[in-house]
């Protein structure tokens, strides 16, 4: 399966052997291992994927709606290995399978329960819709079952390019009754996208007691270097 996982991450677009851009159906290595159901016996799946005339211009792989690799039972066995390669992979055709197998798997609910949060974010971030939208609903879900602020989740959240988990992140710390320590609200000055988020960083600073606030300020000289370097402007106020 390591083996798998390096062939199937070095994919790229480009690499389809087909005159058509993003086919991989004439790919035989690609469609075997990830297709196999639909290689052996492709005539099961006319509904999904149509007649076989549009093959050569229109990828059916694209349009199957189920789990077809090969020996379903190792890849169910190795789903961390699903996961490295759908958080590896921009290939659409090899996104839709790991998607399909951590919907699917009898063990995919227990593993997905043990990834952390920033898997989750990883995931959410999918190039491929149905993968991301899967793992953001999980996300949304596991956010609103927790009760307890984690100020390295918040950070987590903060990080994200996704408006949609910034609005969670939002959510989560007005429901938490979030509160930074002196040292997380310096690290948010490192955020790429501190901009967005100014009034939760001036909110965190205001609250400061007169110790917390000393403490601030040490954490902000201990950081001085790193922040010249960052050469951008902080938060007025």
């Amino acid at each position: 399966m390591e083996a798998m996982k390096h062939m199937l991450t070095s994919y790229t677009e480009q690499d389809s052997i087909s005159k058509y851009k993003d086919n991989f159906y004439h790919n035989e290595l690609l469609t075997y291992y990830l297709y196999f159901d639909f290689h052996k016996e492709p005539e099961k799946y006319i509904s999904d994927v149509g007649d076989y005339y549009n093959f050569a211009s229109s990828d059916p792989l694209l349009n199957l709606k189920e789990r077809c690799e090969y020996k379903k039972e190792i890849w169910d066995n190795h789903l961390d290995i699903v996961l490295d390669i759908a958080l590896k992979t921009s290939v659409k055709q090899i996104l839709k399978v790991c998607f399909y197998i951590l919907k699917d798997s009898p063990k995919a609910n227990k593993f997905i329960d043990e990834l952390d949060y920033r898997q989750l974010i990883n995931l959410a971030h999918s190039s491929y819709e149905p993968m991301a939208q899967m793992f953001m609903d999980i996300l949304n879900k596991r956010l609103h079952d927790s009760e307890v602020f984690d100020p390295d989740l918040m950070i987590a959240l903060i990080g994200s390019p996704c408006e949609e988990i910034h609005k969670y992140g939002k959510e989560y710390f007005a429901r938490t009754k979030g509160i930074f320590s002196p040292r997380d609200t310096a690290d948010l000055l490192f955020l790429d996208n501190l901009q967005l988020w100014q009034e939760l960083f001036k909110k965190s600073a205001l609250s400061f007691e007169d110790s917390q606030f000393i403490d601030f300020v040490k954490e902000l000289i201990n950081r001085a270097d790193k922040l010249l370097k960052l050469d951008r402007e902080l938060p007025e106020e």
